[in-house]
């Protein structure tokens, strides 16, 4: 019989390992992991193996990352509006903050990680 070869491609957006004990194939946010007697298939927070689908918990710090982001892009944005049109926008940046935290609770809920009350409360008053 003839023995099997191993196999790594590893561009941007696609990656294939194959080797004795199984295969690994990867496009984009798409896992595929097979190896004897078991496959299990990861696309984003989902995690797929055995007819059972999870969700991966630690999205939640993802999101909070980009959370981060749009506080600095808004406050940015504002700072310079404020300076190059010489436009007052005192309550842009609350109303801004506002719905970046409804924004981030409204994203935990919907992959399954609890909501900060905190956050929610101060969202809905700063807007």
């Amino acid at each position: 019989m003839a023995e099997k070869k191993k196999a790594d491609i590893d561009l941007p957006f696609l990656k294939v390992k194959e080797d004795e004990e199984g295969s690994y194939v990867e496009v984009g946010p798409i896992e595929v992991k097979g190896k004897k007697g078991e496959e299990k298939v990861r696309i984003g927070p989902l995690n797929i193996s055995d007819g059972r689908v999870d969700v991966d918990r630690s999205q939640g710090k993802n999101l909070e990352g980009m959370a981060w982001a749009a506080f600095f892009i808004v406050v940015g944005l504002v700072w310079t509006v404020q300076n190059v049109y010489h436009v007052n926008l005192e309550g842009a940046v609350p109303i801004g903050v506002g719905i970046i935290w409804l924004a981030l609770n409204y994203g935990r809920s919907r992959i399954g990680v609890p909501i900060s009350r905190v956050t929610t409360g101060l969202g809905i008053v700063a807007i």
